[in-house]
């Protein structure tokens, strides 16, 4: 909701993820307007506003090691494109916790189709694929679920 607001009044709003949560990120480094070129985070999580420096968020709300930072793109700032793979895989997640295994199947393999490059869409796919029978489009998913459902099953 706060990048929604913020972005409609022209503020320098992205969105930031770490293991299991996402936070808002002020990124105004490229804003023509000079005032705005600044870097800090947001949080709404919790009671009222914080601001904390992205170590913060290297330890909560999961501890992540530098390792886990780099392969899942974390405490980055979004494009939209990689913006509207993380909601394609919460809606996987809802899907997923109501029984809907093939549409979290689906929503996870669109995710994955905008962001390849996090390899927890690519898991959650399979895990969901695997328990639906779910056959995929994408050329990459098909040949990993091919792979690991092989004949000794």
């Amino acid at each position: 909701m706060y990048v929604a607001i913020g972005r409609r009044l022209g503020y320098p709003l992205k969105l930031v993820t770490t293991n299991s949560h996402v936070f808002v990120r002020w990124d105004g480094k490229d804003h023509p307007n000079p005032a705005w070129r600044e870097r800090f985070n947001m949080e709404g999580a919790g009671d009222g506003f914080s601001s904390f420096e992205d170590d913060y968020y290297k330890i909560w709300p999961h501890k992540v090691t530098d390792e886990e930072i780099r392969a899942n793109g974390y405490l980055v700032s979004l494009t939209p494109a990689e913006e509207f793979a993380a909601f394609l895989a919460a809606r996987g997640h809802c899907a997923q916790d109501n029984g809907q295994l093939e549409f979290a199947a689906r929503c996870y393999e669109n995710a994955y189709r905008y962001d390849s490059s996090r390899p927890s869409y690519r898991s959650w796919f399979l895990d969901a694929a695997r328990q639906c029978g779910y056959e995929s489009n994408a050329p990459a998913l098909a040949r990993l679920l091919s792979a690991q459902v092989g004949p000794n099953r």
